[in-house]
């Protein structure tokens, strides 16, 4: 079975229209990007684009590649110190030479919807409220958690970056499940794929696993993004995944449609709270 994340993204967005309105606020989310990075203006659109349909005022900042340092960090602590900004995004990777760990690290811990601020990694060894983790990661966690009960379910995942593998790992050990983190180089790594019951992989190289040889009933997910001749290509080489019994989300309309409202469901959990 071929899954596609249309149906999950409606409900998502019917939740977030009426918890907007439970809590009856005026929400602003503020979104910096600095320069031209294609895929940071692709989220960025894709953010205003959900925030109109739920509700949420967005306020869109963009600094050219020569800003300075001060400039940027003014701005994000303007916002800091804002109470009816309740989330602060910057698109990584910044289009520039500034410092971006710095920068990330400015935004209030209350306020950092994507959980870039290296405080906001911390907080996710003592809390599961989850409003302070990286996007991807939350969005794949979510949307596995809407599919299966994840308690007892061996889980393998094909990468081990500060945001995606670690932080999705450990979301996915705290409800019960058991989890191994490989990579491309990992050995055995086809032999491992074929007894998980949940197979995630977010190398970003296209095709680089090319196995059918899956656990029956499985779940797969291609975080995998990769570009060739003009095309986009997801991890797993997928071409006959429709004809073995498994549940298979590709990369193309997958997870990245989530992250969005995964976003947007950030702030209005920081607007609950107060952003406080």
């Amino acid at each position: 079975m071929i899954l596609n994340t249309k149906d999950y993204i409606h409900e998502i967005n019917e939740k977030l229209k009426n918890k907007l309105s439970e809590i009856n606020k005026n929400i602003k989310l503020t979104l910096i990007r600095i320069g031209s990075n294609k895929s940071a203006i692709s989220f960025e659109k894709s953010i205003i684009k959900e925030a109109e349909k739920i509700g949420i005022e967005v306020i869109s900042k963009v600094f050219d590649s020569k800003v300075s340092e001060n400039e940027v960090l003014s701005y994000i602590n303007k916002n800091n110190d804002d109470e009816y900004v309740q989330g602060i995004l910057v698109f990584v990777p910044i289009d520039s030479d500034l410092n971006q760990k710095k920068i990330l690290n400015s935004i209030s811990i209350h306020k950092d919807v994507d959980g870039l601020n290296s405080l906001s990694k911390l907080k996710l060894f003592s809390s599961n409220d989850y409003v302070n983790t990286p996007t991807t990661a939350l969005s794949t966690f979510e949307y596995l958690r809407s599919l299966t009960d994840l308690e007892g379910k061996d889980v393998l995942i094909i990468n081990r970056s500060e945001i995606i593998g670690k932080p999705l790992a450990l979301m996915l050990i705290n409800e019960g499940a058991t989890v191994q983190i490989a990579h491309s180089k990992t050995k055995n790594l086809y032999e491992k794929i074929s007894k998980s019951d949940i197979v995630i992989s977010a190398i970003g190289k296209a095709k680089i696993i090319d196995t059918n040889n899956f656990k029956e009933n499985a779940i797969v997910i291609d975080l995998g993004y990769d570009v060739k001749e003009n095309k986009i290509f997801g991890d797993f080489n997928s071409e006959f995944y429709d004809e073995i019994n498994i549940k298979f989300l590709p990369s193309i309309g997958g997870i990245g449609r989530i992250n969005a409202n995964m976003i947007l469901r950030n702030v209005i959990r920081n607007g609950e709270n107060n952003g406080k």
